[in-house]
């Protein structure tokens, strides 16, 4: 599980972010395993918040490249462009 650098409060709030173009990073809480490049699940709000929603993203180097929320699918081969494995 990972959190987004900026703690939306839900996840439509981080979709809609998504959908504008922002560019979206993020990290482990506490930085005893580092994230490595792949497929994740992130988790929100930040603690000690309850956690209210849940995310796919595929990420590299901390920063989303695919979100999977309904209704990414055309921002996400925008921002991988054409034949990339992971759009």
């Amino acid at each position: 599980m990972a959190y987004t650098n900026k703690n939306y409060k839900s996840g439509a709030e981080l979709k809609r972010a998504w959908l504008a173009g922002e560019t979206i990073l993020i990290h482990q809480p506490g930085g005893m395993f580092p994230l490595k490049p792949g497929d994740v699940t992130l988790e929100g709000p930040h603690y000690p918040a309850p956690h209210t929603w849940y995310a796919g993203c595929y990420h590299e180097e901390g920063e989303i490249l695919r979100l999977d929320l309904p209704g990414c699918k055309k921002e996400n081969e925008r921002r991988a462009g054409p034949g990339c494995r992971f759009a």
